[in-house]
């Protein structure tokens, strides 16, 4: 086993892809999209150019690992090791050679890394990210297990960005102190509070998140009735809908928007991103940008977690809040957290210091 075996880390071929989704049946169950466990599906992506890698040893096929993105930020993403080989390094091998592919090229890595998986979250700190904020309850997974790997239900998780900039956190403070006390409060309050989450309401959980196909189809049927549907395949998971002149990204399967930068975020009407079925809704925006957050705050979107980011290549690094707002009871899905404690050490350091 690994480190004993050689292993071997190269880009994915098509001819690779019935034993991808065999691995992401086995080593992801529950993840929302459900092209992962297709095999002709992940050899379209392949073809399409996605930047996917995989780990072998002697024994095969045993991890992958995809490079997300087409500017400067390059997510590390969908990081998928065999059950049977988890405890021997092998995320942290593939992990790591993503962050070095990434940073060879000029790109700035980062992760959104599950915030219930403590040895993946240890892979994203010894490739050379560093952890920043917890993202309540961002991702539904629909086959969530606990530390046993005994199924529960499924539930949306949250997650723990890492990054690879090197951001300077005294400007942070400088600019949140410019903030309306009360709106620098909740911040705070909400980074520190997703470091201790209570049970989901399971019974409810099974209600509205039965499987990702019934909540894509529900999310598509209601944009069709709302005329509002941009794929008349059904295919898609994602859309880019307009919400009075906003452009808004909406991941069905997951039951998550984002509105996207650039637009004018405070007059988005999130009554119909509710009648749609969304859970959550998200819009980013630099932390200085008081005026757009305190119109995010007005429509109850409320600011909940920190990231350094880049919005071009060669850009300056910003710090940018992600403002936040649960619609029909997400708030209630959300499993708790499980933090290596090195990690959880490093984001109540960081928090301390924005107090």
């Amino acid at each position: 086993m690994y480190p004993e075996q050689k292993i071997i880390i190269r880009k994915a071929e098509t001819k690779d892809a019935d034993l991808l989704s065999q691995l992401a049946r086995a080593g992801f169950p529950g993840y929302p999209f459900l092209g992962v466990y297709q095999p002709e599906i992940i050899r379209q992506q392949i073809q399409n150019g996605e930047q996917r890698y995989v780990l072998e040893t002697e024994m095969g096929l045993v991890a992958t690992a995809v490079l997300g993105g087409s500017q400067q930020m390059r997510e590390i993403c969908r990081v998928v090791v065999s059950p049977q080989y988890r405890g021997n390094g092998v995320g942290k091998a593939i992990t790591k050679s993503l962050y070095d592919e990434a940073t060879i090229n000029g790109w700035s890595p980062w992760a959104d890394v599950r915030a219930v998986q403590p040895a993946m979250q240890r892979s994203a700190l010894s490739a050379g990210m560093y952890p920043v904020s917890v993202e309540s309850g961002k991702h539904v997974v629909y086959d969530h297990r606990d530390q046993n790997d005994h199924p529960t239900s499924p539930a949306r998780e949250s997650m723990i960005h890492f990054t690879s900039l090197i951001a300077d956190p005294s400007q942070l403070r400088r600019q949140l102190n410019l903030w309306p006390l009360s709106l620098k409060q909740v911040l705070l309050t909400n980074i520190k509070s997703a470091l201790n989450l209570s049970q989901p309401d399971r019974g409810l959980a099974h209600l509205l998140l039965p499987d990702a196909q019934s909540v894509k189809s529900k999310i598509h049927s209601e944009l069709q009735k709302m005329s509002l549907a941009t794929d008349i395949t059904r295919d898609s998971d994602i859309e880019v809908i307009d919400l009075s002149g906003n452009k808004v990204l909406i991941i069905k399967p997951d039951a998550s928007a984002f509105i996207l930068e650039n637009n004018h975020p405070g007059s988005v009407d999130l009554n119909t991103l509710a009648e749609l079925g969304i859970q959550v809704v998200t819009a980013y925006c630099d932390a200085g940008q008081i005026d757009t957050i305190n119109s995010l705050a007005r429509l109850k979107m409320e600011p909940a977690m920190l990231r350094p980011w880049q919005n071009e290549i060669g850009s300056a690094t910003v710090w940018q809040v992600g403002c936040r707002r649960f619609l029909n009871q997400g708030h209630q899905l959300i499993e708790p957290v499980n933090i290596d404690p090195q990690i959880r050490s490093q984001l109540e350091q960081f928090f301390t210091y924005l107090t």
